[in-house]
């Protein structure tokens, strides 16, 4: 798990860089950790098509729900979803 702390005024996704750069999962086998999570858990101020294309490119499948203002509606796994 890895989690980055930003300012309480600002907007959420200006720490995203550094969290998806921050994370490494250690492996089952030996060898150097992996660069990318399988999933990545965010809330609503996440769900912008520019970071889910992102982490779709990365090989992340993004578990984040969708605005109600947004256009397109994709699908949601909410069973991962705490």
């Amino acid at each position: 798990m890895h989690f980055v702390l930003t300012p309480g005024e600002r907007h959420d996704t200006v720490g995203f860089g550094a969290l998806v750069k921050g994370g490494k999962v250690k492996r089952q086998e030996r060898g150097r950790p992996k660069h990318r999570s399988q999933y990545l858990v965010g809330d609503k101020a996440y769900s912008s098509d520019k970071i889910r294309q992102q982490l779709r490119r990365s090989g992340t499948t993004p578990i984040i729900p969708k605005r109600s203002n947004q256009k397109r509606r994709g699908r949601f796994n909410r069973g991962l979803y705490p």
